[in-house]
């Protein structure tokens, strides 16, 4: 895979991982629910596309890693929820930005990966769109730092989570360890979902078979194939899209959004300049001198 194929790949995973939000509230599933349709169904992708595929299944050392990994993917769910219940959904939001900033530095740490100098400037950026968030939502929550407790808390978990896949699909095939992962989420997200599991009715079917499908397994499949190019930094710091997508799918949906929420989303946005427009035009430098 060439590097534009990755951050392609990154891309379409955040935009289907964004989106996520905005078809668990069209279909009016709880969180929990949607979560656990999702890692259930986008399993079960995975694990029948590994087997088309024909690929080799890692030793038991290593499944066995895949499964607790999957396990500590619904306990960053669990953390995240937390956060939400805490503060809202707004200034929840806001705290998102945290995420690839923590990704960021658990990279520089344990993998020794640098973040190049323009992605830092787009980060940068992309946390006062965040800021912008978190005026908007404000800072007057009875409980605030439990809630944020809780959030940094799943942005660790999830950023042990990234550095892990990208060391191991170095040397496995991504379809298997996701698919391994998303496995070892559903018990605890199956436990979570309060009431009867299954679908009522065909509507709510086909919402649940596409958050299974888009929003999981082919999400994380291209997620982590990609970071067998991007570092766990590049990929931490796309992430940052997610809310793009979420605030526009929403939008979409026939959701107002604000001048200051319009305003941020385009701060955050700028690292879709960053990471496709500016790659492209260095790429084009460098092959020019070459020349």
């Amino acid at each position: 895979m060439k590097n534009q194929q990755a951050l392609w790949s990154a891309h379409i995973a955040v935009f289907f991982m964004g989106i996520a939000g905005v078809l668990g509230g069209a279909s009016g599933f709880e969180p929990w629910r949607s979560t656990s349709y999702r890692v259930t169904f986008g399993g079960v992708l995975l694990l029948l596309w590994a087997i088309a595929l024909k690929k080799k299944f890692p030793n038991w050392r290593l499944t066995l890693k895949c499964l607790a990994l999957g396990v500590a993917l619904g306990i960053h769910w669990f953390a995240f929820f937390q956060s939400i219940d805490y503060l809202g959904v707004l200034l929840g939001s806001a705290l998102i930005g945290l995420e690839p900033l923590i990704i960021a530095l658990f990279a520089a740490v344990l993998l020794k990966e640098k973040l190049p100098q323009r992605y830092k400037v787009g980060l940068t950026i992309s946390l006062a769109g965040f800021l912008v968030f978190g005026i908007q939502a404000g800072f007057g929550q009875s409980r605030l730092w439990q809630g944020c407790g809780w959030a940094v808390f799943s942005y660790a978990v999830f950023a042990l989570f990234v550095l892990a896949n990208r060391v191991w699909v170095q040397n496995q095939s991504a379809i298997t360890i996701s698919a391994l992962e998303m496995l070892g989420a559903i018990p605890l997200t199956w436990i979570m979902t309060p009431g009867p599991w299954l679908p009522a009715h065909p509507q709510a079917w086909l919402y649940a078979v596409g958050l299974g499908v888009f929003c999981t397994g082919i999400a994380y499949a291209l997620y982590n194939s990609s970071m067998k190019v991007l570092t766990a930094s590049i990929a931490g710091v796309l992430l940052s899209l997610e809310v793009v997508y979420g605030v526009l799918g929403g939008l979409v949906l026939g959701d107002r959004i604000s001048p200051s929420t319009l305003f941020a989303v385009v701060l955050i946005s700028n690292l879709l300049f960053v990471d496709l427009i500016a790659n492209q035009y260095l790429k084009r430098r460098l092959r020019q001198q070459g020349t």
